[in-house]
């Protein structure tokens, strides 16, 4: 749009330089009226000279003087105006094309200085930058350190672009370089402030820059990220990771397990799985569990769900709950007080409950018609226990 505002400018200015030669006209109009007569009163000579039988002579000639003293009386005004309108013209002309000119050289300078303050004359050269976002380090290394370099010179100029340190942070993360993808980050954070995909990276960037540590400043930007979105896997995942560095191995598993809940990636599924069950087989101070073992008759539909709740007798608020994605089939899972669902709500502080395994097959949390459930007995905490549970599709 600028490119289009700025021809437009040079149009102007070329029309204002041609402006004066289309006031031309009105000068020149004085010049015809005077060849007009002219050429009157020489007809009106001719057709004396056709009437010489009408008149006498001495008529003749007294009309012939009268005639050519008007024409030369007219001759002389047309000089005299002719000459002023010359002038007048000359000096009009010269003071129009002077101010006509400089107008005309003003405005595409104005433009370009507009241009130059409001656009963004170098945007092409990081045309297409968003690719890095997709770009394996392992292949496209190169690539990555061109982007990288586009990109910090891009941020060295406009200082408030926050999209471009958000590509320089991805950019400097994907090639190893941890402190400054997390400089990165915190300068885009800071245009944007608030924005939930800018702080996770961020938080990532700096846990990586300080060798797997949290300082302050990480632990409260996770805390903020939660506080939006709890089940945010990255986020629980660096925590538990925290916690089980820091032998708080009952915390560790409690993120993990939420971190697995909230996740649609089956890598990521696989691998917080893998590591609930092996931090709880090191697990000697674990609480009392109910261990199930859960499998299916047929064929599962794809994209169903699991769902394992402990509940008060007859339903409520349930204890502990347990989501995981029926692609794990058949799995195992653990309910205790490490997978409650709040502090003063502890599976151990119960009199009885009831377990409740349910595929969803939309993935709700609510029942719904179609889903294969099972129920088991009444069951009271404080010790371990084992469940054998098969799923079979509802009849009917």
């Amino acid at each position: 749009m600028m490119y289009i505002g700025f021809i437009g400018l040079c149009l102007i200015a070329a029309i204002f330089v041609a402006l004066p030669m289309f006031r031309r006209g009105g000068v020149d109009s004085t010049i015809e009226h005077a060849a007009t007569m002219k050429a009157l009163y020489r007809q009106r000579l001719k057709e004396l000279d056709g009437e010489g039988s009408v008149y006498d002579a001495n008529l003749d000639e007294d009309l012939r003087q009268e005639l050519g003293a008007v024409l030369l009386a007219e001759h002389d005004a047309d000089v005299t105006l002719t000459a002023k309108s010359e002038q007048q013209k000359s000096t009009q002309s010269t003071a129009s094309v002077r101010w006509l000119s400089a107008g005309a050289l003003l405005l595409p300078a104005i433009a370009m200085a507009l241009y130059w303050q409001v656009a963004d004359p170098f945007v092409h050269e990081i045309k297409g930058a968003e690719i890095v976002l997709s770009l394996p380090f392992e292949t496209h290394q190169d690539e990555l350190e061109v982007w990288s370099q586009k990109l910090q010179d891009r941020v060295g100029r406009v200082a408030n672009d926050s999209k471009s340190f958000y590509l320089l942070g991805h950019t400097h993360l994907k090639l190893g370089r941890y402190p400054q993808a997390a400089q990165a980050f915190a300068s885009a954070d800071q245009l944007v402030e608030g924005d939930a995909s800018v702080q996770v990276y961020w938080l990532q960037a700096r846990y990586l820059a300080a060798q797997g540590v949290l300082d302050e400043v990480s632990r409260g930007l996770a805390t903020k990220l939660l506080k939006t979105n709890p089940g945010m896997p990255v986020v629980l995942e660096i925590l538990a990771l925290d916690a089980f560095r820091g032998g708080n191995k009952g915390v560790a598993i409690t993120y993990l397990n939420r971190a697995l809940s909230g996740s649609k990636n089956p890598a990521q599924i696989a691998s917080f799985s893998t590591a609930i069950s092996q931090i709880r087989q090191d697990f000697v101070d674990a609480p009392p569990a109910i261990s199930i073992q859960i499998s299916a008759q047929g064929t599962v539909p794809h994209g169903a769900t699991i769902f394992v709740v402990a509940r008060p007798i007859g339903g409520g608020m349930p204890y502990a709950a347990i989501r995981r994605p029926a692609i794990l089939l058949p799995l195992s899972v653990k309910l205790d007080d490490l997978v409650s669902m709040s502090d003063a709500r502890k599976l151990s502080a119960a009199e009885s409950f009831e377990v409740v395994v349910r595929l969803s097959l939309k993935g709700s949390a609510m029942p719904q018609t179609g889903d294969w459930q099972w129920q088991s007995p009444a069951l009271v905490p404080g010790q371990d226990q084992s469940l054998q549970v098969v799923l079979a599709r509802p009849v009917g």
